[in-house]
């Protein structure tokens, strides 16, 4: 959860959980409360699809101008691998 659970989280009950944690393990409050946590931007995603199999994405969130604490999500895959291979066969698949 890392950054996903800070000061601009979209992720519903993430302070709640955080708290949860806090209270019960002093280890973790001293730990959160370092605030050493990268963010997330730019990384893989592997999703496992019914019909073409796994396919590695990179993920990208864009903020959006004008929407405070809203991001887009952006899932490509990298030009000319397997996975954009996959995905192609699957938009082919699905133009009917």
């Amino acid at each position: 959860m890392g950054a996903e659970a800070g000061p601009t989280s979209t992720t519903p009950g993430s302070s709640n959980f955080v708290g949860e944690l806090s209270l019960g393990s002093p280890r973790f409050s001293r730990l959160w409360a370092r605030h050493d946590v990268n963010t997330c931007e730019g990384t893989l995603k592997h999703i496992d699809h019914p019909q073409v199999g796994g396919l590695w994405l990179n993920r990208e969130r864009l903020g959006v101008s004008g929407a405070t604490g809203q991001t887009l999500v952006i899932l490509h895959p990298a030009p000319g691998t397997d996975s954009a291979d996959r995905l192609a066969l699957l938009a082919s698949v699905t133009r009917t």
